[in-house]
């Protein structure tokens, strides 16, 4: 019969020890990535406050000075319109046409063509009048 080193007590007290051992060093593994995600966690949510709070101080800015600049949408959303401006345009030529007493012919619109976010329409008539008033046409233009 072979003699053991370790006594019969201590063989019955090892495996739950070594149960206990791989318990804890995973409990260790796990403490460290859960506090790691928790501070990361915290981080992000102070970067969202700070931007919340950023927001709306320019929500509240805009807010302000929404009643000054309503006075002046109606203004630059005819001068600069957001599709093609080309019927905009005829429009406005044919109403300057009339109040100089010519009349408008010939039209020909070029496609809207962009460039550097820039939108142009090519636009050519022909206007038939007196020459005073196709003269003050062309000035009004």
């Amino acid at each position: 019969m072979k003699k053991s080193f370790l006594g019969p007590n201590i063989k019955a007290i090892g495996l739950p020890l070594l149960y206990l051992a791989a318990s804890v060093i995973l409990f260790v593994f796990a403490l460290r990535i859960g506090i790691s995600k928790i501070s990361q966690q915290r981080k992000t949510i102070g970067e969202e406050t700070s931007t919340q709070r950023i927001l709306q101080q320019k929500e509240s800015f805009l807010r302000e000075v929404e009643i000054q600049v309503s006075d002046f949408v109606d203004a630059s959303s005819n001068a600069v319109p957001e599709k093609n401006p080309a019927l905009v345009m005829v429009s406005q030529l044919k109403n300057l046409a009339s109040v100089q007493g010519l009349s408008l012919t010939s039209f020909k619109v070029g496609s809207d063509t962009q460039t550097a976010g820039t939108s142009y329409v090519e636009l050519t008539f022909g206007v038939d009048g007196t020459t005073p008033n196709v003269l003050g046409f062309m000035q009004s233009l």
